[in-house]
């Protein structure tokens, strides 16, 4: 049971889309948070993306060279996202059978053996083929065949080839949503922080490129259909320690600080209590551990 841990309003405010950042101290309640959404209510377009154990040392070598040294892993986590969101759309009964799904169903299989990849095989192989996928992503007009991840240090078109691929495949996204009507697709980026007591430079530019790559997907899909909220759950000493030109704005616009006062306590410990009286059968001792 996960409802009586949330006492906040953090909940309703990802629901509606008005935070995508969730910040909190190791023990806050983050995780429940997540579960909650993508389990409690068993929503099957609301995805965990779980990062305990997530290959970062692959993910580093997929460096967008002709990008700066702060957005230099946006068009990455671009790709990700929207792989996932491609995994959501055709794993929904309605859209494994349209039609404006296929190329998404053709390209996940081409390149990954199947329609559901693992999260930490998306960015793993060395290229992408795209002989047959039907959207065509092209670049300054001309068709792209492949695009591949191991770039050579004086290489500036990786960014440029894989964000066309990835808008590619928003674009196929947004139409099957449509089509078939679909709910709004939710993605929640949990446990970045497993097993990191500091932030190396490396580590720190990959948290600011997955910060920024799902501020502006969210951006871009309230602008087109509204159906897209990748939200992203960080312990706020690492937050603090990410410097970047747009930290602000987000910590004040789309940011949601969990924080617990006497009050929200208190709250918790009713909706226990309630919990286990509900529980509980007539005659029986309702057990009191919190």
């Amino acid at each position: 049971m996960l409802d009586y841990f949330l006492s906040t309003n953090a909940v309703q405010r990802v629901e509606r889309g008005d935070a995508f950042l969730v910040l909190g101290r190791k023990g806050t309640g983050k995780t429940a948070i997540v579960r909650y959404l993508t389990e409690g209510r068993r929503d099957p377009l609301s995805k965990a993306l779980n990062l305990r154990g997530y290959p970062w040392n692959v993910h580093a070598s997929r460096i967008d060279h002709g990008a700066s040294d702060i957005e230099a892993y946006v068009s990455s986590w671009r790709y990700l996202i929207a792989v996932e969101l491609a995994t959501l759309v055709v794993a929904d009964p309605k859209g494994s059978r349209s039609a404006t799904a296929k190329p998404l169903k053709q390209f996940l299989s081409d390149n990954y053996g199947g329609t559901n990849p693992a999260l930490s095989d998306i960015l793993r192989p060395n290229s992408l083929k795209l002989e047959k996928f039907s959207l065509e992503p092209s670049v300054m007009g001309n068709k792209l065949g492949s695009v591949t991840l191991n770039r050579l240090e004086n290489d500036h078109q990786f960014g440029v080839e894989l964000n066309a691929l990835s808008n590619s495949i928003f674009s196929a996204v947004e139409a099957t949503a449509i089509e078939i009507k679909l709910g709004p697709l939710s993605l929640h980026f949990d446990e970045l922080d497993q097993g990191l007591s500091e932030l190396n430079e490396a580590r720190s530019k990959m948290l600011i490129g997955l910060i920024l790559a799902a501020r502006d997907i969210k951006r871009t899909s309230q602008r087109k259909f509204g159906a897209v909220n990748p939200v992203v759950y960080l312990r706020t000493d690492l937050w603090d320690d990410l410097q970047f030109s747009d930290k602000n704005k987000i910590s004040q616009t789309l940011t949601f600080h969990l924080e617990w006062t006497p009050d929200n306590l208190l709250d918790l410990v009713e909706r226990r209590l309630k919990l286990n009286c509900r529980l509980t059968p007539p005659g029986k001792e309702s057990p009191m551990a919190l």
